[in-house]
């Protein structure tokens, strides 16, 4: 099936809730848009942006919104109130819990995270994390300690 430029596996199931980015590929078995426990379609919607790659048997629940180019694995999960930005890749059988601000549309300190999940004691101490101006890409941070 194809719908607004996007191919959609005829076993792919898609709620009323996801809007769907051109030329998106969602192959067999996915689950799109499905409402967290307590919420309807309605005030939970599905944002997928253009280019993304849904791999077979993943599930996207409804109260996302995913920027360009989304990549994942088979049988990703990717739950509710989760913010991810322009070409992140979920991997096969990841499952990525609710409340998460990932990529380059986020806060610095969400991208930081996602990049290199640091644990407490590495953060403690930490006034400030901006990107590394001197690099090319936005895949390195500078570290500061200033008091």
């Amino acid at each position: 099936m194809t719908s607004l430029g996007a191919v959609v596996h005829p076993t792919a199931i898609v709620g009323p809730n996801v809007q769907l980015g051109r030329g998106s590929v969602i192959e067999a078995f996915v689950v799109l848009g499905t409402p967290p426990r307590g919420k309807t379609a309605e005030d939970s919607p599905l944002v997928i942006g253009p280019g993304a790659v849904v791999r077979a048997h993943s599930t996207i629940y409804g109260g996302t919104t995913i920027g360009a180019r989304l990549q994942t694995g088979h049988g990703a999960v990717i739950r509710e109130d989760n913010v991810l930005g322009d070409d992140v890749s979920v991997g096969t059988g990841a499952s990525l819990e609710f409340g998460n601000r990932i990529g380059l549309i986020c806060e610095e300190v969400a991208a930081l995270v996602a990049t290199f999940p640091p644990t407490a004691d590495v953060l403690h101490g930490i006034t400030e994390i901006t990107p590394d101006s001197s690099r090319r890409t936005s895949d390195s941070w500078q570290w500061s300690n200033r008091a």
